[in-house]
């Protein structure tokens, strides 16, 4: 996502927690998430676990930003993404933006293409995985032995 120090940005970003994701990719996945809402001066980051269900919503903006670090990890099943697209819209959320954090396994469908703009990151350790629709950004993992173009 482009990033604009002095704007502000309504975002919602589901991190996938299905069984294929570790805890360092979980990890590696809420420090992203920090960086993308610290270079705002003002955010509301709506953030949640999915794998066969939604876990741990929570609300995150500057005056509560630190409490990400402890965010937890739930979920463990396999991965439902039109589920995202399904909380947001019983929960009448359309957000600016909204980044799926994946390994780019989901269960069936990648959701719903024309709800809202859509950006994936796709952290995958074995091969680079584009998404059917949105913006697909390769989240490319430190494992020097890691070559996707082999």
């Amino acid at each position: 996502p482009s990033m604009g120090n002095g704007e502000t940005i309504d975002i919602c970003v589901p991190l996938d927690t299905s069984g294929s994701i570790t805890d360092e990719i979980f990890a590696d996945f809420v420090t992203e998430v920090r960086s993308i809402v610290e270079n705002y001066d003002d955010f509301r980051l709506h953030i949640w676990c999915i794998d066969t269900e939604i876990y741990n919503p929570q609300v995150f903006t500057p005056e509560n930003v630190k409490d990400l670090d402890s965010y937890e990890f739930a979920g463990g099943g396999g991965n439902d993404f039109p589920l995202n697209w399904e909380y947001m819209e019983k929960n009448d959320i359309i957000p600016e933006l909204f980044v799926v954090f994946s390994d780019g396994y989901p269960c069936g469908s990648w959701g719903w293409p024309d709800y809202c703009d859509t950006i994936f990151v796709v952290r995958n350790e074995y091969e680079l995985i584009d998404a059917p629709f949105g913006t697909t950004v390769q989240m490319i993992p430190q494992n020097k032995d890691f070559n996707p173009y082999s």
